[in-house]
């Protein structure tokens, strides 16, 4: 059974709400004047509707990062056999925009990450989001059975070029 999460959008959200706003003036073109809107409701799908994602094999032990456009997944296959250990993580996510006037527009939202971790936690693999860590927590429990790994806390494991520079200070 292949473990399949979609992780986030393509395109940053501005981007996205424009692709809604051309499939719904592309829906109202095709139905006033026929087929004039066809091209903008295929730009706003592309737009709106792309994704990136994670698909996860637990019983080959691999796993693969994909782009996901007009429904076709493109992505290659790797293993996940360095990656022993899963986690929640907790991040703030940032996203900046600016109006035409030079407006600046941030929007913060805490989201709790799934991730699986190598060895020393210093690369991660994301495996799926979410705004609430009590359905973060259940469903890496889940997840670390389904892919035999062990669920941990996330504590990176400081290079010997950090603690050297550390104790210079």
């Amino acid at each position: 059974m292949i473990i399949d999460n979609k992780t986030g959008k393509y395109f940053p959200k501005a981007f996205v709400y424009i692709g809604y706003a051309l499939i719904v003036i592309g829906v109202l073109l095709v139905v006033e004047k026929g087929y004039t809107g066809i091209g903008l409701i295929i730009i706003g799908i592309y737009l709106g509707l792309s994704y990136i994602g994670i698909q996860i094999d637990p019983d080959k032990k691999k796993f693969k990062k994909y782009s996901c456009f007009f429904g076709l997944k493109k992505g290659t296959w790797e293993s996940y056999n360095d990656y022993p250990y899963l986690s929640i993580l907790d991040i703030r996510e940032k996203h900046t925009s600016y109006s035409r006037g030079g407006v600046e527009y941030i929007s913060k939202e805490k989201v709790y990450r799934v991730c699986l971790l190598n060895k020393t936690h210093r690369k991660k693999i994301i495996v799926k989001n979410f705004k609430s860590k009590e359905k973060a927590s259940f469903s890496a429990s889940k997840i670390a059975k389904q892919l035999e790994v062990q669920q941990t806390t996330y504590s990176p494991k400081a290079s010997e070029k950090t603690r050297l520079r550390r104790k210079r200070k």
